[in-house]
C-alpha cells in the first residue's frame, strides 16, 4: 500500500509539472518594458521596447499586445529600415480617433496579425523579434497623456506591463486652431495681429525673435469653399493677388484661392516689387483639392519657406511644388529674409499669414475651410518635419 501511495503522489506531482498551463515558479517568463514613463514633444516619437525572456532567455515569436487604455492623439510610425526591424511588424486597425486626424493602417506583409477593435482604444500586436524584443514607435500629435498596456501569453502565463507617455508641445511649434479659436502655446514668434474670432485669423510671425530661417506650416483643411482660404506674404499690408499697393518692395505673397476658372482651388505664389514685372505669377499648383469632396475628408497642405525658397505639398495627393529637400534658392524674387529693402528693413524679417480671409483689407477676400495650423520655425531646410 505504502509503494502504491507513493506511486500515487508521484504520479499527481508529474501531472502537476506536466500541465500545459503556466511553468513551475522558477521559470516563469517575463515581460519587461522600457521605458515605463516617458516625457517627449509632439515632434519627437516615443519607442516602446518590450523583452520577453525565460530562464533570462530572450524568447522570440511572441506576440506583444499594445493597447491603448487612454490617449490624446497619436500617428503610427513605419518601422521598416531600424537597424533591428527590418521589416514592418505592426499592424494598426483604421480608426479617426483624432479631431482632423486620420490614422492609416500600417500594413505587415510578413506577419500574420489578427486585427481587433475595443471600445477604449485600439489594440496592436508586435511579433517578437529573434532578441526577444518587441518594439513600438508613435508620433504624439497633441498634449496630452497616453497609458499603453501591454501584454503577452508565454508557456501558459499572462504577462503584463504598463506605459505612460506624456506628450507637451516643443519648444520652437504652436497651434493655431480656428474651431476653438486659441492659438497655444503663446510665443514669441507667432502672434495674432487681430483677435482672434469668426473661424479666420492673420498672424504675425517674426523670425528674428530667436534668429530662424526656415517656417513650416501644417494646414488642415476640411470641406473648403469661398474665394480665399490662404494669403502668405512678406508685407503687413498684402492683400492678395499680389502686392501690398506699393508699401514695400519686398511684399511677395502665396495664396489658395478659388474662382470660376479654378473652383478646386489653386496656389499662386507672386513676385515682390525687384522682379522685371513687379506682382507676377512665379509658380503654381492646380487643381489643389479636386473638389466636390466629402465634407469629413480632410486635407493636409504643408507649406515650407524660406529666404528665396517656398515648398508647398498636398499630403493626400502628392501634388508637390518646389524642392522638399534641395537647399538651392527657388527665386529672389520671393519671401526675402533679411534682405536689403528699400524702407530700412521694416519687414525683413517678418512674415505675415492669414486664414480664410486675405493679410489686410479687401473683407470681400475671404472663405471658409482652414480647421488648424501647425506653425514650426526653425533652421533646417531639408524634410517636412511637422508630425
Amino acid at each position: 500500500m505504502k509503494i502504491i501511495g507513493w506511486f500515487m503522489i508521484s504520479v499527481l506531482l508529474l501531472s502537476i509539472l506536466s500541465f500545459t498551463g503556466c511553468v513551475p515558479e522558477e521559470s516563469i517568463p517575463s515581460l519587461s518594458l522600457s521605458p515605463t514613463t516617458a516625457t517627449n514633444n509632439i515632434t519627437t516619437r516615443c519607442e516602446l521596447v518590450a523583452t520577453v525572456t525565460e530562464d533570462g532567455t530572450p524568447v522570440s515569436d511572441v506576440a506583444v499586445r499594445f493597447e491603448f487604455d487612454s490617449l490624446s492623439c497619436h500617428n503610427p510610425l513605419n518601422l521598416a529600415g531600424n537597424e533591428s526591424y527590418e521589416i514592418e511588424v505592426c499592424e494598426w486597425v483604421e480608426s479617426p480617433m483624432c479631431e482632423w486626424e486620420y490614422l492609416s493602417p500600417l500594413i505587415a506583409e510578413h506577419w500574420k496579425i489578427e486585427r481587433i477593435m475595443r471600445g477604449s482604444g485600439n489594440l496592436i500586436s508586435c511579433a517578437t523579434g529573434p532578441s526577444g524584443e518587441a518594439k513600438f514607435a508613435y508620433w504624439g500629435i497633441k498634449p496630452g497623456i497616453d497609458t499603453i498596456v501591454l501584454s503577452a501569453n508565454v508557456s501558459g502565463c499572462e504577462l503584463e506591463t504598463t506605459a505612460t507617455v506624456t506628450w507637451q508641445p516643443a519648444e520652437n511649434t504652436c497651434v493655431l486652431d480656428l474651431v476653438d479659436n486659441t492659438l497655444s502655446p503663446t510665443n514669441s514668434v507667432v502672434t495674432p495681429v487681430e483677435p482672434l474670432g469668426n473661424g479666420n485669423a492673420v498672424v504675425e510671425i517674426d523670425m528674428g525673435a530667436g534668429n530662424y530661417s526656415v517656417l513650416e506650416m501644417k494646414i488642415e483643411i476640411q470641406d473648403p469653399s469661398g474665394d480665399w482660404l490662404l494669403n502668405i506674404g512678406n508685407s503687413p499690408t498684402n492683400d492678395g493677388a499680389g502686392g501690398d499697393g506699393g508699401d514695400f518692395y519686398n511684399d511677395s505673397e502665396l495664396d489658395v484661392t478659388s474662382s470660376d476658372t479654378y473652383p478646386d482651388f489653386i496656389l499662386q505664389l507672386y513676385a515682390n516689387q525687384y522682379f522685371s514685372t513687379p506682382g507676377a505669377v512665379v509658380a503654381n499648383l492646380v487643381p489643389l483639392f479636386q473638389l466636390p469632396t466629402p465634407t469629413l475628408v480632410t486635407w493636409i497642405l504643408r507649406i515650407k519657406i524660406a529666404d528665396q525658397k517656398m515648398c508647398a505639398l498636398v499630403e493626400n495627393t502628392g501634388a508637390l511644388r518646389g524642392d522638399p529637400d534641395n537647399p538651392a534658392p527657388e527665386s529672389p524674387y520671393i519671401f526675402r529674409l533679411g534682405g536689403a529693402d528699400t524702407e530700412a528693413d521694416q519687414n525683413d524679417f517678418i512674415y505675415y499669414a492669414a486664414f480664410n480671409r486675405v493679410i489686410s483689407g479687401r473683407p470681400d477676400r475671404t472663405g471658409s475651410g482652414v480647421k488648424k495650423v501647425t506653425f514650426m520655425w526653425r533652421n533646417t531646410w531639408p524634410d517636412w518635419e511637422i508630425p
